[in-house]
């Protein structure tokens, strides 16, 4: 791992975001926050972002983890069925997808990834999401738990509530009343 923390207020921002996983998890996060490309994501920092998931939601901790891939922009593309998106993660059954892009020393990415473990443990507690209303309610969930990640570490929340806004707006249900295909295309999501 490449650990290249520059700046005072950047290793602050890691330093206060670990103390939130500490105090939420019990685990420790500062030695895995520091240049993490998604290659490097260590099995130690995936555990803790999945605590930090579960504890965030309250949902129970399935016997296994997910499965975590790392893929391009097209290959997210494609599994979401939106040409036009900019998708950077989305979870499918016991697989979370996530942006190879996303840098684990940024807040935000990390964010992303602990949104899409949320949406794991809802999915290994209730499967897929049978409506609209209750995709957008597992997304609402999602976001907030995303949110709260980022203030623990003291950064800006704006990106994710665009998303949010841009995002629960795209469900639309199939024939047989199931969440399916997406409405509209979002320029950028967590899906």
């Amino acid at each position: 791992m490449n650990c290249r923390v520059t700046g005072w207020r950047r290793r602050a921002a890691l330093r206060k975001l670990s103390y939130g996983v500490a105090a939420a998890t019990g685990l420790a996060l500062s030695a895995g926050l520091c240049a993490v490309r998604a290659s490097e994501l260590s099995p130690e920092l995936q555990k803790s972002l999945y605590t930090l998931a579960q504890s965030q939601t309250g949902l129970p901790l399935p016997a296994r983890p997910p499965t975590i891939h790392f893929a391009s922009q097209e290959e997210l593309r494609l599994l979401v069925g939106c040409a036009q998106c900019r998708p950077n993660g989305l979870q499918v059954d016991e697989h979370v997808y996530v942006d190879a892009a996303l840098d684990f020393s940024k807040d935000y990415d990390i964010s992303i990834l602990v949104h899409e473990l949320v949406h794991y443990l809802q999915w290994s507690m209730a499967g897929p999401a049978k409506s609209c209303e209750e995709w957008r309610n597992r997304e609402q969930q999602a976001f907030a738990v995303q949110t709260r990640v980022l203030e623990m570490a003291g950064a800006g929340t704006m990106r994710v509530r665009l998303s949010a806004q841009l995002l629960l707006r795209a469900c639309r249900e199939t024939p047989d009343g199931a969440a399916g295909q997406f409405a509209s295309a979002p320029l950028a999501g967590n899906w």
